[in-house]
């Protein structure tokens, strides 16, 4: 009886940490960054207006993703159980610092493009 609660458990802990990561939406693919060298000013303003929207969206899902993390830290089991949440917790952690990095990569290139493209202006006398 004991063993058949334990697993009841453990199976619910699993289920419940896999249900938490797949709650999360995470954003659509990375924007296309115009190339400020060549780029005309509408091109700038609908990159600019699609790394928003990408922006949102990442941060949408890393704040769902550490509402996740914090659902599973509260639970704490021992054991098998403990074990497989500290895997949830490790792939949210791994999901969470990719979208991170994706976002600081969109975000440098899209500084650059805006970089390239204020450089081709004309200057003010």
């Amino acid at each position: 009886m004991v063993r058949l609660i334990a697993a009841s458990v453990m199976a619910l802990f699993v289920s419940l940490g896999a249900a938490l990561a797949e709650d999360c939406v995470a954003p659509g693919a990375s924007p296309e960054i115009p190339d400020g060298a060549t780029a005309t000013t509408e091109e700038m303003i609908a990159g600019s207006q699609a790394v928003r929207t990408f922006q949102a969206d990442t941060e949408a899902y890393l704040d769902c993703l550490t509402a996740k993390d914090a659902e599973l830290e509260a639970i704490q089991p021992a054991g098998e159980e403990g074990k497989a949440i500290a895997a949830k917790r490790q792939a949210l952690i791994e999901n969470h610092n990719a979208a991170v990095d994706e976002l600081n990569r969109v975000a440098n290139a899209f500084n650059q493009a805006v970089r390239d493209y204020k450089a081709r202006q004309p200057k003010d006398e």
